[in-house]
């Protein structure tokens, strides 16, 4: 087979050879961009968080019922009922609610939350924890954003997770990793803040969702698309219909429940 000819760099064009040594400048020049705006972010976000509103509630709840499923809620503001009065309100209680709902069945579920509650934060919380699960829903992501997790470190600390999860609960236990929401669109933020935002967001949820392996019974569940949906009553931002609207989209990724147990 003749050999073929040798390809050489059009006159009009930057061959590609000669832009790969540039690549890790330019990263290099994003992160070193990114990495201030970020950190005013989480300063502006640890400072509203220390003065929002969440509920108080006990780490484990229960809903009355025969065999009940054993929930694990893993996340930072979503699972630990943020702008909600009530716990029954939060995302947790919403989904297992409707769980329950749709078996028949009782649900005793258990949190693992806070508003600073990083990837790497959880890994070694839920390493601690002990006991049985039939579902885990590992609902993280706003803190990293903001502490400029990187992807792989991100691809790590969720694998953690899951591996502790395995390791307490077994092959049955489904695991579904919620993807975040879009950040960008919470508030009014300048343009470049708005980019970066979008761009750690996508970064990281592109990295959850190659996790994604069903056969395996670990699911990603991405962030509802909220485009076009009522989360105002009376003109104001409803968050108790924001976590109603979480719950409904993560209903379909739980699977169909386990067979009882003996």
């Amino acid at each position: 087979m003749p050999a073929l000819p040798e390809r050489r760099p059009s006159t009009r064009t930057t061959p590609r050879a000669t832009l790969r040594p540039l690549l890790p400048l330019a990263s290099f020049a994003a992160l070193a961009v990114a990495r201030p705006t970020l950190r005013l972010h989480l300063a502006l976000y640890m400072r509203d968080m220390e003065a929002a509103i969440f509920p108080p509630h006990d780490d484990a709840s229960a809903i009355a019922g025969p065999d009940p499923e054993r929930v694990l809620f893993v996340g930072d503001i979503g699972v630990a009922g943020y702008g909600v009065l009530l716990a029954g309100m939060a995302m947790p209680a919403q989904v297992a609610g409707r769980r329950a709902a749709r078996t028949g069945r009782g649900v005793e579920w258990e949190t693992v939350a806070s508003y600073d509650m990083t990837a790497r934060k959880a890994a070694a919380a839920v390493a601690t924890r002990t006991g049985g699960l039939d579902l885990a829903v590992v609902a993280l992501g706003i803190p990293d954003v903001l502490v400029a997790t990187s992807a792989a470190e991100w691809t790590d600390r969720l694998t953690a997770i899951v591996r502790s999860i395995r390791a307490q609960a077994g092959d049955r236990c489904r695991i579904v990793l919620s993807g975040i929401p879009p950040m960008d669109r919470f508030q009014p933020i300048p343009m470049l803040g708005r980019k970066l935002l979008l761009a750690q967001v996508t970064r990281l949820n592109r990295a959850t969702s190659l996790l994604d392996d069903p056969a395996r019974g670990i699911v990603f569940a991405p962030y509802p698309d909220i485009s076009g949906t009522r989360m105002h009553v009376r003109d104001r931002f409803s968050y108790r219909v924001m976590h109603a609207h979480w719950a409904d989209a993560t209903m379909p990724f739980l699977g169909d429940p386990r067979s009882p147990r003996d």
